[in-house]
């Protein structure tokens, strides 16, 4: 098994911290952190372990897609999915008064969703035929 080029390198490490990420909503109790970002979703009766359940299956993605050689367009598309959702749970946190630093967490998102969407229209340089050199 090997690493899909810098394809696989940029989704193998996304991959785990999404893992993490999802796991801290999935395996401690709420914090108040937890409770200001996703207040709203809590209110709307969302338990917090359906919160981090999106992180975890893009990181199962995302780190599976890291290895699929010419395939890996569905752990893009997971890890984008995921930055998109929690850019408007972030910026519906803020609007709502959840969160007053909601926008700033919802920038960040967004950026992530952007760096991501543009690294998965990139060409892997390994899978490029170059032409032979001439000296």
């Amino acid at each position: 098994m090997r690493l899909n080029g810098k394809r696989g390198s940029f989704l193998l490490p996304f991959g785990l911290i999404h893992f993490a990420f999802g796991a801290a909503y999935i395996f401690p109790e709420t914090t108040e952190s937890t409770a200001k970002s996703i207040g709203f979703l809590l209110r709307l009766g969302v338990p917090v372990v359906i919160a981090g359940l999106p992180w975890v299956l893009s990181a199962i993605a995302a780190i599976a897609a890291a290895f699929d050689r010419g395939r890996d367009w569905y752990g893009f598309a997971a890890l984008v999915a995921v930055h998109v959702a929690w850019t408007f749970v972030f910026l519906l946190s803020w609007v709502l008064g959840d969160n007053p630093r909601g926008y700033a967490w919802a920038l960040m998102f967004a950026g992530l969703a952007w760096a991501t969407y543009t690294v998965s229209g990139m060409v892997d340089p390994d899978s490029v035929k170059h032409p032979d050199v001439q000296k």
